[in-house]
């Protein structure tokens, strides 16, 4: 194991959104391929695509005086496991007047429901995750198997989809799917290396993590980002996982413990609830922002995986003593050449230097 110490740097860019939807739209179409007839197998890809990306339609839920809505609605009711025969109605529903002739309510009502299937699940495997067992359950479940958008993951199902729709071949869509459950298994094994290693850390440091918290980077299984509880502090790392291990430390930051910090606050207060609301979304993981005083941040997402300062956070508002304004929710991120090539450098080991320790 290789321990390179890195300095602090500032969040690459945002993930492209339409690479994340288009992935959800293949795998929905490659599932409904799998279920087609020869001649209705083009028709199935159409009802499966429109299946797997509707799900997403919560996104547009917003409102000017509430930035947190969308983050409470946001993967949600349409992404729970219990909503899914309704998903698949509401996109056959849509479909129905297009497609009416060319296949019975029924067939299309299968295609759809196998599409819209399929979201949610591969949102739980990302390291966003979702609410799958609601209303049972407000915890979002995130098996951090793989990043929001990862091109492999697309182009398997890319080439299984167009390979499948222009030669009327399901089998070849349902071997798309294998591969891309292998792939998945791939970053279950990866997630493995990393936890033992972190575990190993700790435990030279004399720590006992009381949460932990490993996620894949953006757009690859070789670069994880890592921290853990211990003690009132939480303890962030990266981790390359390729032939061998790298740890590329990063720093500590002190948990917020927003009951204490805002005691004088009164818990009716619209700010208190706005608090309260953003540590649901946070799953409890808040910090203060360490380079800006009046934000309080999600200490789980950073754009480079060793930093501490969040990518996203709640500001206070100028005067917030009386509780009765909104926050405001904001991204903090840099595009510049340095930050992005550094993030590179990590994700392909160059340029790091550190002391081996096998």
């Amino acid at each position: 194991m290789t321990i390179l110490r890195l300095p602090s740097y500032n969040p690459l860019r945002k993930a492209f959104s339409p690479l994340d939807i288009l992935t959800h739209g293949l795998l929905g179409a490659s599932l409904a391929q799998t279920l087609a007839r020869k001649d209705h197998l083009r028709l199935a890809s159409l009802a499966g695509f429109v299946g797997g990306i509707l799900a997403d339609v919560d996104i547009l839920v917003r409102s000017s005086n509430d930035p947190l809505l969308n983050l409470e609605v946001h993967r949600s009711l349409t992404h729970w496991l219990l909503f899914i025969p309704v998903g698949g109605l509401m996109a056959a529903l849509l479909l129905w007047p297009v497609l009416r002739r060319q296949c019975g309510f029924r067939e299309l009502l299968l295609f759809a429901t196998a599409g819209y299937a399929t979201h949610a699940l591969l949102d739980a495997c990302t390291s966003y995750g979702t609410h799958l067992f609601g209303p049972f359950s407000d915890n979002s479940v995130a098996w951090n198997l793989i990043s929001v958008v990862d091109p492999i993951a697309t182009l398997i199902l890319l080439v299984g989809f167009v390979f499948a729709f222009t030669r009327k071949r399901a089998l070849v869509a349902g071997v798309s799917i294998a591969l891309l459950l292998g792939y998945l298994a791939f970053g279950g094994f990866q997630q493995d290396r990393v936890r033992t290693q972190v575990l190993e850390i700790a435990a030279e440091q004399g720590h006992q993590p009381e949460r932990l918290v490993i996620k894949p980077t953006l757009g690859n299984m070789l670069l994880w980002r890592t921290l853990y509880e211990h003690e009132g502090y939480y303890y962030v790392n990266a981790t390359r996982v390729g032939l061998e291990t790298d740890i590329i430390p990063g720093n500590r930051i002190p948990a917020l413990r927003y009951q204490q910090a805002f005691a004088q606050l009164d818990t009716n207060s619209r700010l208190y609830r706005d608090i309260e609301r953003f540590h649901r979304f946070a799953n409890g993981y808040l910090v203060w922002h360490p380079e800006q005083t009046d934000v309080i941040g999600d200490i789980r997402y950073a754009m480079l995986p060793n930093e501490t300062a969040p990518l996203w956070g709640i500001r206070l508002p100028q005067n917030w003593g009386g509780g009765e304004e909104h926050i405001s929710f904001e991204h903090f991120r840099r595009t510049d050449f340095e930050t992005r090539q550094r993030f590179i450098d990590m994700v392909l080991g160059k340029g790091l230097k550190g002391d081996s320790t096998e």
